[in-house]
């Protein structure tokens, strides 16, 4: 699968590595989005979104994690979730 352009809106508070800036759930973002090559659940495909700070333009990238109904974070150190703060 070819990678793609997608309008996003955050599914969870983040900050950014470079500046520390946090982003809120619910920011409505530009995303570019490809498939993971070898990586399924169920037969489910998982995606990969890459989007850029607000503020400085670091990337930010996440997957999708089916089994659990969420996402997995990958390149940010702090992710706030309903149920209090996740450190990456």
């Amino acid at each position: 699968m070819a990678e793609r352009r997608a309008d996003l809106n955050l599914p969870m508070r983040l900050q950014c590595n470079t500046c520390d800036h946090i982003m809120s759930n619910g920011t409505q973002l530009n995303s570019r989005v490809e498939q993971v090559i070898g990586e399924t659940y169920l037969g489910i495909k998982i995606l990969r979104f890459h989007i850029q700070c607000t503020n400085c333009t670091g990337e930010i990238k996440f997957k999708t994690d089916p089994k659990n109904a969420g996402f997995i974070i990958e390149s940010v150190r702090v992710c706030w979730t309903k149920s209090g703060i996740m450190l990456i």
